[in-house]
């Protein structure tokens, strides 16, 4: 259903909570007339036959499915690799939105796309711009222990979450709480954020104000597998605890489960003990019953659980 004096979107994101709540807020007052999704680091065309069954048949379980939604509501789609922002220009060319709307991109955007709609392309960055520029910002927030996180949407241009702010947004960060709790909660801000841009831009009465050059804090990058980022000697159990509890799988911290019957397995983490064991730091043990990781001033509670995905890519995935 066309809504009238709503603007005409093109909506760029992945298959992720974190375009999925914008996404779906702005279609109930705009109209989505396309679809980009942004394939994923590392994405390659090339794989086996079996690799893309198993690829579409996830694809097909997958809640945040782009290609599925654009399919459901009968929208033009486009899969932006790599090397397909030409294709994705000429996409959008035939397109010619009113605005281009970005939540969860894994890669920047070309000028000769982004200055294709009349009224530009904006996006919804998980943090208060200028602080935390990036493809990262939670993690860092988290680690750096901010205890209020941000939302801004704000205009795209050549530099990385530089251009003209429109709307932002501060909230609190409580100690212990997980990425996927922030995520959620900025997500949902950003998605009321948009909206608001949108209808002031519909409206011809938006107002925007130019970032500083340089930000206070350092890009929030991404951080590499084998990094070792926590002073398990330095910093105190509080703050360690919260790292962990807040950044789970993006921070590999912890030994995983050892040995061929762990396959799939991975560390919750659970509350901390002020009970000193005398026992390595950052190392994993088990007494009474009970996984714990060991610290100076005490321990931190780890339950072992399974994983479906995870024992796919450490099994089955590998071989293929």
């Amino acid at each position: 259903m066309i809504k009238t004096s709503a603007l005409n979107v093109v909506f760029i994101g992945q298959n992720s909570l974190a375009t999925f709540i914008p996404l779906g807020e702005l279609a109930k007052h705009h109209n989505i007339i396309g679809i980009i999704e942004s394939a994923p680091r590392g994405f390659t065309n090339k794989q086996s036959r079996l690799k893309k069954i198993i690829n579409n048949t996830r694809s097909i379980y997958n809640q945040y499915s782009l290609k599925r939604y654009a399919n459901t509501n009968k929208l033009p789609y486009y899969l932006l690799t790599k090397n397909g922002h030409d294709g994705m220009v000429e996409f959008l060319n035939r397109l010619r939105p009113d605005v281009i709307c970005v939540s969860s991109m894994s890669q920047l955007l070309i000028p000769e796309a982004f200055n294709i709609p009349k009224h530009g392309t904006i996006n919804v960055h998980s943090s208060f711009l200028p602080e935390y520029r990036g493809p990262n910002p939670i993690f860092w927030q988290i680690y750096n222990m901010e205890t209020q996180g941000g939302v801004t949407v704000h205009y795209i241009d050549v530099g990385e979450d530089t251009g003209d702010i429109i709307k932002q947004e501060r909230f609190p960060i409580r100690m212990g709480t997980n990425a996927e709790e922030i995520l959620l909660t900025a997500k949902n801000i950003g998605a009321k954020l948009l909206v608001e841009a949108l209808n002031e831009i519909a409206a011809g009465n938006v107002y925007r104000y130019q970032q500083p050059a340089k930000s206070p804090i350092e890009q929030a990058r991404n951080i590499k597998p084998d990094e070792h980022l926590i002073d398990w000697e330095a910093w105190g159990i509080e703050r360690i605890w919260h790292v962990l509890n807040g950044t789970r799988d993006r921070l590999i911290a912890i030994p995983a489960p050892k040995g061929i019957l762990n396959q799939g397995y991975f560390w919750e983490i659970g509350k901390y003990e002020l009970v000193c064991d005398n026992e390595e730091p950052g190392s994993v043990y088990k007494k009474d019953g009970k996984y714990f990781v060991s610290h100076k001033d005490g321990r931190i509670l780890l339950n072992k659980r399974f994983s479906v995905k995870k024992f796919v890519s450490e099994t089955i995935w590998k071989v293929l």
